[in-house]
C-alpha cells in the first residue's frame, strides 16, 4: 500500500473522529450528558439501573450480543458500554458482548450453513483458510482488524477450519483496538471530555491505517484480465 493511499486513510480516520468529537461535544457541553446517565435515563433507571449488579451487566451483555448477531456494528455496542459503565467495565462488557454474539454467529455457521456461505465467500475462504492453518490465533486477529461488517468477519472465520480456543483468543484481542476507542468515546459524555476524546481519536486513526495494512495480507490478489 502506498504511502498516499495510508495518508488518505489516515485522513479519512481523523474526519469520522472529528464527527464524532463535535457529537460527543453537543452532548457534553449541551447538558444533554446529564440525561444519559444509566441512573438519569427514565426508560431504564427502573428496568435496568434497578438490578443487582450481576443482573444489570448480565441484561447488557446479552443485549449487546444480540446487536451484533443482527449484524450491526460492534461500535455501537462499545460506546453504550463506555457511557454506561466507565471506560474499563465498558470495556470488559462489550468485549463479552461482541465476544458472545460472535460465538453464537460461529456455532450457526459451523454446524449448519457451510456450504450456503461456502459459495458466496469462496473467493476469500482459501486463503483465509491457509493463513488459519499457518497461525490460528494470528489469523484470526488479522481478519477481525479488516474493514468489513462483523457479521461477514464472524461467517468467514466460522468457514475455515479455526479451533474453538484459537477462535476466542484471536477474537477477543481483535476486538480490544475498537472496544476501546469507542469506550473511550461513549465515557467522554460523563468527564474528562477533552483527554477522552483526544485519546480516542488518536487511537482511532491507528486503528484505521493499521487495519488497511494488515487487510492486504488478507485480501485475495487481483486477476489481471491479460492473464486469465
Amino acid at each position: 500500500m502506498s504511502e498516499n493511499n495510508l495518508f488518505n486513510n489516515a485522513l479519512r480516520a481523523l474526519g469520522l473522529a472529528l464527527v464524532i468529537t463535535l457529537l460527543l461535544a453537543v452532548v457534553h457541553y449541551s447538558g444533554l450528558r446529564t440525561y444519559l446517565s444509566l441512573e438519569q435515563m427514565p426508560l431504564l433507571k427502573e428496568k435496568l439501573a434497578g438490578l443487582p449488579w450481576i443482573v444489570n451487566r448480565l441484561v447488557f451483555v446479552l443485549g449487546g450480543a444480540l446487536v451484533i448477531i443482527c449484524g450491526l456494528g460492534r461500535s455501537l455496542v462499545s460506546l453504550a458500554g463506555g457511557l454506561f459503565y466507565g471506560v474499563w467495565e465498558g470495556v470488559i462488557f462489550s468485549l463479552t458482548a461482541a465476544l458472545v454474539g460472535s460465538l453464537v454467529i460461529f456455532t450457526f455457521v459451523r454446524f449448519f450453513k457451510r456450504p450456503l456461505f461456502s459459495h458466496k465467500l469462496g473467493k476469500y475462504l482459501a486463503r483465509v483458510d491457509q493463513l488459519v492453518a499457518d497461525n490460528g490465533i494470528l489469523a484470526v486477529i488479522l481478519i477481525r482488524l479488516l474493514p468489513l461488517t462483523s457479521l461477514l468477519l464472524n461467517v468467514l472465520i466460522a468457514m475455515t477450519r479455526v479451533t474453538l480456543p484459537e477462535f476466542v483468543i484471536g477474537s477477543l484481542i481483535g476486538f480490544l483496538p475498537e472496544t476501546l476507542v469507542f469506550s473511550l468515546y461513549g465515557s467522554s459524555t460523563q468527564g474528562s471530555f477533552l483527554s477522552k476524546v483526544t485519546i480516542a481519536s488518536g487511537l482511532l486513526v491507528a486503528v484505521v491505517v493499521g487495519c488497511k495494512i494488515f487487510s492486504r495480507k488478507i485480501n485475495p490478489p487481483k486477476i489481471n484480465p491479460k492473464e486469465s
